[in-house]
């Protein structure tokens, strides 16, 4: 590899998730302006345990109106109701399953396509 070419880079778990340092910044700033940008964010794995991760969806739920989240876990439960801006958030949709079987039984695809239906017939987002 050259000198000028970009190196592959992994992030790797640390105390302090949310740094300064490339490319930990501007993941966070481009993951905060998707979630002002779409209408579903599909959450698959994620435990809530990133407060910073945590005020970025929370914000993406108080500022667009059209955000719906769909939560898949075999504690989904369990994980809205430790989030007060998850629990009994009627934009929030949970399938109870791990991911393999969500994906593989279609069970996230179907509650996408349901979700997005919704919103997509949802005043004043309605086409007419």
């Amino acid at each position: 590899m050259r000198g000028d070419e970009p190196r592959p880079q992994i992030i790797f778990g640390i105390a302090h998730k949310l740094s300064a340092r490339e490319p930990f910044l501007t993941l966070a700033y481009h993951f905060s302006q998707a979630v002002l940008d779409t209408n579903v964010l599909a959450i698959v794995g994620y435990s809530f345990g990133d407060e910073y991760v945590n005020q970025i969806i929370e914000q993406g739920l108080k500022k667009n109106s059209r955000l719906r989240l769909v939560l898949v876990s075999p504690n989904a439960d369990k994980l809205t109701g430790q989030h007060r801006f998850l629990d009994r958030n009627p934009r929030v949709s949970t399938i109870r399953a791990g991911a393999k079987t969500a994906l593989n039984d279609r069970l996230l695809v179907d509650r996408l396509r349901d979700v997005l239906k919704d919103v997509s017939t949802e005043e004043p987002f309605a086409q007419n």
